[in-house]
């Protein structure tokens, strides 16, 4: 490793200190700073901040999440991030897994390219784009690990290196990733990789061991939820066996795939295809002009052939996983064919689409290297020349403004840049979204040990109650026990039943297990400029409160609250806010 990276030491020094340059605007804000709150501060950043609450306790139970949800239910998508949070507050863990996930995106990448290429500028240049691409970072190395993972998968085939660094590699990767969201797609593909092994009779054991580490690190961390899905530890059954999954037509399932991937693993992709299609019209064109080849340029059009293969096929599972017939067949079934999403599969694809891209510009450059090489004089060569340049130059400008587009503007970088030069900048920062200061008062209002009572929490996320310490009955997981569903169904069934799209949200999904009414839908930030208010709230309190309930806490005033059963605590009837508040917020009993 000592001697990889003093080979590449420039590069990767430059890379490393824009990675962290990336993440001033965080050390200047701290928690002023702008952080994407779907699928982060809602949702995951709690399942760090509780199992590391827990680490060691021996117990495998969270009391303050839904009466005490299991840790398998509240998993974290990357279990070695949670030392993270172990040792440092919630804020500066953050950042400190965000520096991480650029530093390994950047290093990772630059390696790939590198070993592909053999050209450390361009692999430089596609290391930073794609550390500067807005991946969460509460989901760990699960995209930004991947060019290492792929790097460490084809080192293996180099004969005069020892694997040992290599399986280091792939450990690292299972330990900062998801088995559930990435890592079963891996665990194929390098299953793929070795069963080629064993037909070329090449590298047997390596890519054995490989394989074996991959398994193992991910048994270690998921022993829970492998017994869950095996049943064999009688735990509970998961709320996703009601899970009711939507078909959509191959032919837009493999385009939207294929043009701009799943969620969270947007690369930009679609803006790839003009700098591939260059490449391939550009070496055709030599072919066809010269009749002779390249080797260099052969080696890669080659990986560029089998890159765009591995997508298509891809894309194709996803699509016939996204269709009708199979769609029927997964919601008419039970366990985990019904429960596990295999279309996350194509999670493997953004580090293919990277490597194209390099690869791409890589043929672009090697073209125009070999044709000046040549020596044939006509005029038509020297226009070939010149077109093969000025398609390197325009594939290379693309790249460059694909990163800025994807990687900048679609950033909370942005955002966070734009605060540092505007005080007036309007949007919801860590500290309004948490609103420490409002909870206190909170505390304050109810007067008693947390401990000794529950919440829910209504047109606010409940990850805020979370967060600051309170013992909530609602939360947003993807895997808790069916009954708890059911429990807390009684509780919003009467809302439910005014909406459609509300039942259907609820009883076909359910991951997000929150107070809701008809009258202002599934919104829940409801900001206190809106002066956010609720007529209808037909909420059975007498199941809250046999399931241990007795405090509502509303961004949203709710009229009539005796009518309702329900009696404002606040003084006055006076919201408890501040200046910089996102939210208003009232505390009723019941």
């Amino acid at each position: 490793m000592r001697e990889l990276l003093k080979k590449n030491r420039i590069w990767v020094i430059i890379g490393i200190v824009a990675s962290i340059l990336s993440c001033i605007p965080y050390f200047i804000l701290r928690e002023a700073s702008i952080v994407t709150y779907h699928d982060q501060l809602d949702g995951e950043l709690l399942a760090y901040i509780y199992n590391a609450k827990y680490m060691f306790s021996g117990s495998n139970v969270i009391p303050e999440i839904m009466n005490g949800i299991s840790m398998t239910g509240f998993a974290m998508p990357a279990p070695a991030f949670v030392f993270f949070y172990k040792l440092l507050k919630p804020f500066w863990a953050y950042l400190a897994s965000l520096i991480v996930v650029k530093v390994v995106g950047f290093i990772g990448t630059y390696l790939l390219i590198d070993k592909l290429t053999e050209k450390k500028w361009l692999a430089f240049l596609c290391g930073g784009g794609f550390m500067l691409l807005p991946f969460y970072a509460v989901y760990g190395l699960c995209i930004p690990g991947e060019p290492m993972l792929l790097y460490a998968i084809l080192s293996l085939r180099d004969k005069e290196k020892k694997p040992f660094l290599y399986w280091g590699l792939i450990a690292i990767y299972a330990a900062c990733s998801s088995l559930s969201l990435v890592g079963f797609a891996w665990i194929c593909f390098m299953s793929i990789a070795l069963l080629v092994a064993i037909c070329r009779k090449k590298h047997i054991v390596r890519y054995f061991v490989a394989l074996i580490v991959c398994v193992a690190v991910y048994m270690l961390e998921n022993i829970g939820l492998i017994k869950q899905v095996l049943g064999v530890d009688n735990g509970f059954v998961s709320h996703k066996s009601e899970i009711i999954k939507s078909a959509s037509p191959f032919f837009t399932s493999f385009w939207d795939v294929f043009s701009n991937g799943m969620d969270y693993t947007e690369v930009g992709q679609l803006y790839f295809f003009p700098v591939i299609i260059l490449a391939f019209a550009m070496f055709g064109l030599f072919r066809f002009v010269y009749k002779s080849k390249s080797p260099a340029v052969s080696r890669e059009v080659k990986y560029l052939v089998i890159g765009l293969g591995i997508n298509c096929i891809l894309a194709t599972i996803y699509a016939v996983y996204s269709s009708e017939t199979v769609v029927n067949i997964c919601n008419a079934s039970s366990g985990i064919l019904r429960e596990f999403n295999f279309g996350r599969v194509t999670w493997i694809m953004p580090v293919i689409w990277i490597a194209m891209l390099g690869m791409s510009l890589s043929i672009l450059w090697d073209l125009y290297v070999t044709i000046l090489d040549n020596k044939k004089p006509s005029i038509f060569a020297r226009m070939i020349r010149f077109g093969i340049w000025a398609a390197y130059m325009i594939g290379v400008l693309a790249t460059v403004v694909i990163f800025a587009i994807a990687g900048f503007w679609r950033s909370d970088l942005k955002y966070n840049i734009s605060k540092l030069f505007s005080s007036e900048y309007y949007m919801m920062t860590w500290e309004q979204f948490y609103a420490s200061d409002l909870f206190e008062e909170v505390d304050e209002i109810i007067g008693m040990d947390k401990a000794d009572y529950r919440v829910v929490s209504y047109g606010i996320y409940p990850a805020a109650a979370a967060y600051n310490g309170f013992y909530c009955l609602d939360a947003y997981t993807n895997n808790y026990d069916v009954e708890y569903k059911h429990e807390f169904r009684k509780v919003i069934a009467n809302e439910l039943d005014k909406s459609e799209y509300l039942e259907s949200w609820y009883d076909n999904w359910g991951n997000r297990c929150y107070l809701v009414a008809a009258e202002t839908s599934n919104y829940f930030t409801m900001e206190k400029r809106w002066i956010p208010t609720t007529n209808e709230f037909d909420i059975d309190l007498e199941q809250l409160k046999t399931m241990g309930c007795h405090y509502i806490i509303s961004a949203s005033y709710i009229f009539n609250p005796e009518e309702k059963g329900l009696t404002l605590l606040n003084d006055n009837e006076e919201p408890i806010q501040t200046e910089g508040s996102w939210y208003r917020l009232w505390v009723y009993t019941f």
